[in-house]
């Protein structure tokens, strides 16, 4: 027979013997005392790794935090077990006060802040009913008030894992002690006052870390301060719970105090020191960003103006090509009959008719050539000069004019319109010269001389800067001989009139001789005379505005009238003149024309300063 094993047989003989076993397990795999060794080695060889598993477990937990960071763990999680560990040892010693029925099993379901706050309510119903007015009723208040400042700021303690095995040490100690104080009735009012402080100093760190809660150097010093918290109190509870009631009266006095509170207190006044300066290290690198960023915004503004005076010089120059590209044709629908030639009162040699019996009906009829006329034109003394040139020395600069979009899209409809139209655009009052206005103005006679486009135009603030303070009838007088003038050069070279164009008549065409009413009278028959299409630019007719002459008001009234209804006065109709005025402010007697719909009104507001376009309305 097989000797039995020795009395003093353990597992790690076993180990040892493991070799031979096997071997009598091959050799006679029927014995039953065979089988019986190779059970016994196998069950308590599981039950040694089962011990090992369990140890390493345990030892992993109380491991020394900087050893377990230089094997895997950042300096985040080191902290943070180092404080778990400090956070288990106090809870420990708490524990081995409690009652066995209210010790909580750490590896079952941790406690929530809810059971806390629950059972801090229960704590304060059980304390105001069984010591409502007594000293010790006090602390009992203030303790629960503690508790639930712990609730109240429960985002304090989010810088601790949730789902960990180490949330437990926090929120069960915090539930256990709650839960304790209802059958363990041992802290003294000489710590109601320290714990009254400890509830203030919460409020204010929270406030502290709701300012800074991304500062990782603050929510180190905020876990290291309900370390020291949690250590406070269950320093308490264990003290003033393991003596009974006459020691704990007894050693209730200020030595006793004074050691068990002064060194938690001091350590929390020193971290507290350090949160305070580092919230103040916070807020100074703030407003250090805040006038840094501010200095970029200010170089960002000053670089962004830069731009958009680029933008605003771009943007004249794609409004004058804009202007260049215009088709100051009419439109041509379809069935409708167009003339090959513009159909005026001139009658051209070759298209006279042939004397016949009904030639005795017909107005006598006189020839006339454009050169007579403006020969007969140059023998008068004051003839007012052109503004040609003076259109060249600005047309440089209309580079940056700015159209607005209404207005764009209004004078597109003016200039390709097949009916007389009449406009007027009002911009603004205050601004520069030449204005906006005035450069559209130039920009589109530019144009139309381009293009040989019939074109008569008058430019008030020319003539003003020219004459300086000259009577405003003389300047009236100036701007219709200016408009003779340029209709007798769109004049055919060769025709036959019925109308008196003797060079008395032309005479008027002197500043100093005739009414403005004879002026104007010679004005609209030489318009019967131009082509069927004829545009009419007038700029600035606010500087001859004075509504306090009303002699000058009616005869400004009276040329106003005459260009907006060139086409009325011929019953044929045969002539469209489309009539654009451009002023700088309001003008009284083009706000009548436009309320009795004699013309149509455009009205924007822009900024001369920088060409910024601040408040647009389009009336009429």
């Amino acid at each position: 027979m097989n000797a039995l094993p020795p009395t003093g047989w353990n597992s790690e003989d076993a180990n040892m013997r493991i070799g031979p076993v096997n071997f009598l397990t091959r050799e006679a795999p029927k014995d039953s005392l065979v089988r019986g060794l190779a059970t016994k080695v196998g069950h308590d060889r599981e039950q040694e790794q089962r011990l090992i598993a369990l140890r390493d477990e345990w030892q992993w937990l109380f491991r020394d935090a900087r050893q377990l960071a230089q094997i895997a763990v950042p300096d985040e999680e080191v902290q943070l077990l180092d404080k778990s560990r400090a956070l288990f040892q106090a809870w420990e010693r708490f524990q081995q006060q409690l009652p066995a029925d209210q010790r909580q099993d750490l590896r079952g379901q941790p406690p929530s802040i809810r059971l806390l706050f629950e059972t801090v309510q229960n704590a304060s119903a059980t304390w105001q009913d069984k010591r409502a007015g007594t000293r010790r009723g006090r602390l009992k208040r203030i303790f629960a008030r503690l508790c639930s400042s712990c609730e109240d700021h429960s985002q304090l303690m989010a810088v601790v894992p949730n789902d960990d095995k180490y949330i437990c040490l926090l929120t069960g100690s915090l539930s256990a002690i709650a839960q304790a104080t209802i059958n363990h009735e041992k802290l003294a009012e000489g710590v109601a006052d320290g714990i009254k402080q400890l509830s203030d100093d919460l409020v204010f760190w929270n406030k502290q870390l709701s300012v800074h809660g991304d500062n990782h150097a603050m929510q180190g010093y905020i876990k290291d301060l309900y370390v020291v918290i949690f250590e406070f109190l269950t320093d308490v509870f264990v003290e003033w719970s393991s003596s009974g009631w006459q020691r704990f009266v007894n050693s209730f006095n200020k030595n006793s105090f004074d050691r068990l509170l002064s060194s938690k207190r001091a350590q929390m006044d020193a971290i507290a020191a350090r949160l305070d300066r580092e919230a103040n290290l916070e807020t100074q690198r703030r407003i250090r960003a805040m006038c840094d960023d501010q200095r970029k915004l200010t170089q960002y503004n000053k670089d962004h103006m830069a731009e958009l005076k680029a933008l605003a010089l771009d943007l004249g120059s794609k409004s004058q090509r804009f202007l260049e590209g215009l088709d100051l044709k009419p439109i041509v629908h379809p069935g409708v009959q167009q003339l090959s030639q513009p159909v005026t009162h001139v009658l051209a040699i070759e298209d006279v008719p042939d004397t016949g019996s009904d030639a005795e009906d017909l107005p006598p009829m006189d020839f006339y050539t454009r050169e007579d006329l403006k020969k007969a034109i140059a023998m008068c003394k004051n003839v007012p000069k052109l503004q040609d040139d003076d259109l060249g020395g600005i047309l440089y600069d209309t580079s940056r004019v700015l159209v607005d979009a209404g207005v764009a899209n209004r004078l597109q409809s003016w200039t390709k319109s097949d009916e007389a139209d009449r406009l007027w655009i009002q911009g603004p009052r205050d601004t520069t010269r030449p204005s906006q206005n005035t450069l559209t103005a130039i920009s589109l006679v530019a144009l139309a001389k381009r293009h040989k486009i019939p074109l008569i135009s008058y430019f008030c603030i020319i003539a003003d800067d020219r004459h300086g303070a000259a009577l405003l009838t003389d300047s009236l007088a100036d701007m219709v001989s200016s408009l003779i003038l340029q209709m007798v050069a769109l004049l055919p070279s060769q025709f036959t009139t019925g109308l008196d164009l003797s060079p008395v008549r032309l005479g008027l065409v002197d500043k100093e001789r005739g009414s403005i009413s004879d002026k104007l009278d010679l004005l609209r028959d030489l318009r019967s005379l131009l082509p069927g299409l004829v545009f009419c630019i007038v700029d600035g007719l606010q500087v001859l505005e004075d509504r306090s002459d009303r002699a000058h008001t009616r005869l400004l009234q009276q040329v106003i009238y005459c260009l907006c209804t060139f086409d009325g006065d011929h019953e044929r109709g045969e002539t469209k003149t489309k009539v654009c005025f451009t002023t700088d402010g309001y003008v009284d007697i083009l706000g009548a024309a436009a309320r009795a719909d004699a013309l149509d009104k455009v009205y924007y507001e822009i900024d001369a300063a920088d060409g910024a376009v601040d408040d647009i309305d389009y009336t009429k």
